[in-house]
């Protein structure tokens, strides 16, 4: 036997295989878990992108004077997606707060809140209260 060359042998090398297919199964796998992470976490992204830009149209057209309170995002290629909105007073006069929630197709919910200021609305006739008169700029006596 001092002739022996050093060589692998078939049984090495078949577990050296064995543990190269694992290593490599185990990396794919990995590979496959962080894309479907990444997929979540972009949908993630773009409701939470969605819910704020609802809210900000909301805000803009003063959309909470209507009834509409809630819809999709079938404009915006999501037509799997929903948003609704809720205008509470928070005891703060003419201060409310403006909450839109979008939800994806398997449930998952984001909010938007922000809270908003409505001047009074004021008149001039027959009160007594209304718009100051502005001072009259004249010469000097």
């Amino acid at each position: 036997m001092a002739n022996r060359r050093a060589a692998f042998t078939l049984i090495e090398a078949v577990v050296a295989t064995a543990l190269l297919g694992i290593g490599v199964s185990a990396a794919v796998g990995a590979l496959a878990q962080l894309t479907r992470a990444e997929a979540t976490l972009n949908d993630r992204v773009a409701l939470h992108r969605l819910a704020q830009e609802r809210l900000d149209e909301f805000l803009a057209t003063s959309d909470s004077d209507a009834t509409n309170l809630d819809g999709g995002f079938e404009d915006r290629g999501r037509p799997t997606w929903s948003w609704s909105a809720e205008v509470v007073p928070t005891g703060v006069e003419n201060l409310e707060e403006v909450t839109v929630t979008a939800t994806d197709a398997f449930g998952a919910t984001v909010t938007a809140r922000t809270a908003r200021y409505r001047p009074p609305t004021t008149s001039n006739t027959g009160t007594g209260i209304g718009v100051a008169a502005a001072p009259q700029l004249g010469k000097r006596r």
